[in-house]
Protein backbone atom coordinates (compact mmCIF):
# COMPACT_ATOMS: atom_id res chain seq x y z
CA UNK A 1 0.00 0.00 0.00
CA UNK A 2 2.78 2.35 0.50
CA UNK A 3 5.02 1.30 -2.03
CA UNK A 4 4.17 3.89 -4.55
CA UNK A 5 3.18 6.83 -1.48
CA UNK A 6 6.64 8.53 -2.61
CA UNK A 7 9.44 8.85 -4.89
CA UNK A 8 12.18 7.31 -2.65
CA UNK A 9 9.87 4.15 -1.76
CA UNK A 10 9.09 4.17 -5.63
CA UNK A 11 12.69 3.60 -6.99
CA UNK A 12 13.42 1.10 -4.79
CA UNK A 13 10.21 -1.11 -5.76
CA UNK A 14 11.15 -0.40 -9.65
CA UNK A 15 15.08 -1.05 -9.04
CA UNK A 16 14.17 -4.17 -7.14
CA UNK A 17 10.93 -5.65 -7.45
CA UNK A 18 10.11 -5.35 -11.09
CA UNK A 19 12.10 -6.77 -12.97
CA UNK A 20 14.82 -9.13 -14.03
CA UNK A 21 16.72 -7.55 -16.13
CA UNK A 22 18.90 -4.42 -15.35
CA UNK A 23 16.49 -1.05 -16.72
CA UNK A 24 18.28 2.34 -17.67
CA UNK A 25 17.91 5.03 -15.19
CA UNK A 26 15.74 6.81 -17.91
CA UNK A 27 13.70 4.13 -17.21
CA UNK A 28 13.25 4.16 -13.76
CA UNK A 29 13.11 8.16 -13.65
CA UNK A 30 10.18 7.41 -15.92
CA UNK A 31 8.39 4.75 -14.14
CA UNK A 32 8.36 6.31 -10.70
CA UNK A 33 6.72 9.13 -12.57
CA UNK A 34 4.29 7.04 -13.91
CA UNK A 35 4.11 5.13 -10.00
CA UNK A 36 3.37 8.63 -8.59
CA UNK A 37 0.42 9.39 -10.78
CA UNK A 38 -2.20 6.86 -9.32
CA UNK A 39 -5.80 7.50 -10.57
CA UNK A 40 -8.45 6.57 -8.08
CA UNK A 41 -11.21 6.50 -11.39
CA UNK A 42 -9.08 3.51 -12.69
CA UNK A 43 -11.73 0.85 -11.03
CA UNK A 44 -14.61 2.16 -12.90
CA UNK A 45 -13.79 0.49 -16.07
CA UNK A 46 -16.90 -0.46 -18.27
CA UNK A 47 -15.15 -1.04 -21.70
CA UNK A 48 -12.92 -4.01 -23.07
CA UNK A 49 -10.44 -4.68 -20.94
CA UNK A 50 -7.37 -6.80 -22.21
CA UNK A 51 -5.11 -7.85 -19.16
CA UNK A 52 -1.56 -8.75 -20.03
CA UNK A 53 0.69 -10.72 -17.01
CA UNK A 54 4.13 -11.70 -16.91
CA UNK A 55 4.51 -15.78 -15.93
CA UNK A 56 7.04 -14.59 -13.50
CA UNK A 57 5.49 -11.65 -12.43
CA UNK A 58 5.88 -11.57 -8.06
CA UNK A 59 4.42 -7.97 -7.62
CA UNK A 60 1.12 -8.74 -9.59
CA UNK A 61 1.01 -12.82 -9.94
CA UNK A 62 -1.17 -14.20 -12.64
CA UNK A 63 -3.37 -15.79 -10.18
CA UNK A 64 -4.25 -12.52 -8.73
CA UNK A 65 -4.56 -10.82 -11.74
CA UNK A 66 -7.58 -13.44 -12.47
CA UNK A 67 -9.00 -12.95 -8.89
CA UNK A 68 -9.07 -9.45 -8.58
CA UNK A 69 -8.89 -7.90 -11.98
CA UNK A 70 -11.02 -10.23 -14.35
CA UNK A 71 -13.16 -11.48 -11.29
CA UNK A 72 -13.81 -7.38 -11.05
CA UNK A 73 -14.35 -6.28 -14.75
CA UNK A 74 -17.32 -7.97 -15.92
CA UNK A 75 -15.68 -9.12 -20.05
CA UNK A 76 -11.67 -8.66 -19.02
CA UNK A 77 -9.42 -11.19 -20.77
CA UNK A 78 -5.80 -12.39 -19.60
CA UNK A 79 -2.93 -13.13 -21.86
CA UNK A 80 -0.29 -14.39 -20.08
CA UNK A 81 3.24 -13.23 -21.54
CA UNK A 82 6.27 -16.51 -20.92
CA UNK A 83 9.37 -15.98 -19.22
CA UNK A 84 8.46 -12.26 -18.21
CA UNK A 85 7.73 -10.62 -15.09
CA UNK A 86 6.49 -7.06 -14.00
CA UNK A 87 7.41 -4.64 -16.35
CA UNK A 88 6.14 -6.22 -19.65
CA UNK A 89 6.39 -2.70 -21.82
CA UNK A 90 9.90 -2.33 -21.08
CA UNK A 91 10.97 -6.61 -20.98
CA UNK A 92 8.83 -7.69 -24.38
CA UNK A 93 7.77 -3.81 -26.26
CA UNK A 94 7.17 -6.07 -29.17
CA UNK A 95 5.22 -8.71 -27.76
CA UNK A 96 2.81 -6.28 -25.63
CA UNK A 97 2.37 -4.29 -29.06
CA UNK A 98 1.09 -7.51 -31.17
CA UNK A 99 -1.44 -8.45 -28.12
CA UNK A 100 -2.64 -5.01 -28.03
CA UNK A 101 -2.96 -4.76 -31.82
CA UNK A 102 -5.01 -8.14 -31.68
CA UNK A 103 -7.41 -7.40 -28.85
CA UNK A 104 -8.27 -4.00 -30.72
CA UNK A 105 -9.08 -5.92 -33.95
CA UNK A 106 -10.94 -8.30 -31.77
CA UNK A 107 -13.16 -5.80 -30.87
CA UNK A 108 -13.20 -3.20 -33.18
Amino acid sequence: MRAYSNAESAEFVARNALSASGLSDESIISLVEDMLKGNKFAGQINVPILVIGGEKDIVEPVDRLRKEVLGSIDGAELTVVKGSEHLLPLEAPALVARHIENFVAQVF
